[in-house]
């Protein structure tokens, strides 16, 4: 009998310590995500409906399902960073952390992306008609924590994060893998999410969050002792300007202009571009 020794090539040790640095981000997204839920709930979609200062009705068409939400992702965000503190190894899965809440997925973020532009109008129209709360929000200016448009937005923002995650997580994820599947179907999932978020404003946010996985991806490399400090430099561009962006609608409340739209694809571009180099330098 012949015992045949696997021996890991150098593209696959690379691979997988990409994927570990993927899983990490994966995980530290999920954590900060129900911190915001969880302190969003503290400040308005509880605080707001148990002292009267908007009617349920009103609440339930601008919370929508958020509560549900946070109840989703604090069991999978246990889950994900016990994957990856328990000693991380070459076929360590993290998809079966989430693949069995493929169903929630759609069900939950269906509903809230579909309701979302809904519970935007519905907020603004609370703000004009209703004097408490137009004085709360004036009263939360200036004040520590998350703000209420910040608090609706977060779902959208981080479903694009995991999209982004997801991507980069199967692309350095061998099709004979043991998370292969679960990964696969965690991406069409999140992609089939983000497609149907506002036209306008899901391409901004989805480059946002590919950006943000490009950097914290350089900086591991960096870390490395790979000089990719001009790469980093570019992504630093690249991260100013799609937040410029977003602030900028946010605080007009108008759609992104005919410039706004060329300069995003030209941050794609770019970011397509760099994210090549990446690639190679990981795996050499």
């Amino acid at each position: 009998t012949t015992t045949t020794t696997t021996t890991p090539t150098m593209q696959s040790v690379a691979n997988d310590d990409v994927r570990l640095a993927l899983a990490s981000q994966w995980a530290t997204s999920e954590a900060d995500y129900v911190r915001s839920l969880q302190s969003g709930a503290k400040l308005y979609s509880r605080a707001l409906v148990q002292d009267g200062t908007i009617p349920q009705p009103n609440a339930a068409a601008i919370f929508q399902n958020i509560h549900a939400l946070l109840q989703l992702h604090a069991t999978q965000a246990q889950a994900l960073q016990q994957r990856v503190s328990n000693g991380w190894h070459a076929a360590q899965r993290v998809g079966d952390a989430c693949a069995p809440h493929l169903q929630r997925w759609t069900e939950c973020y269906t509903a809230y992306v579909r309701g979302y532009t809904r519970a935007v109008d519905a907020l603004r129209a609370e703000v004009k008609q209703n004097a408490a709360f137009k004085a709360f929000l004036q009263g939360r200016k200036g004040q520590p924590g998350i703000t209420l448009p910040d608090y609706l937005a977060q779902p959208l923002r981080h479903m694009a994060r995991v999209h982004a995650i997801l991507d980069s997580l199967v692309a350095r994820t061998d099709p004979s893998h043991p998370d292969f599947t679960d990964l696969c179907g965690l991406l069409d999932t999140a992609a089939a999410i983000v497609a149907g978020m506002d036209a306008e404003c899901s391409p901004l946010i989805r480059c946002r969050e590919r950006i943000n996985v490009l950097a914290n991806l350089l900086g591991m490399i960096h870390r490395g002792g790979h000089d990719v400090q001009e790469y980093r430099a570019t992504v630093k561009s690249m991260q100013t300007t799609v937040q410029q962006m977003l602030q900028g609608r946010a605080a007009a409340a108008v759609p992104v202009d005919a410039a706004g739209v060329a300069a995003l694809h030209a941050e794609l571009t770019a970011y397509e571009a760099v994210l090549a180099v990446v690639r190679h330098r990981v795996a050499v």
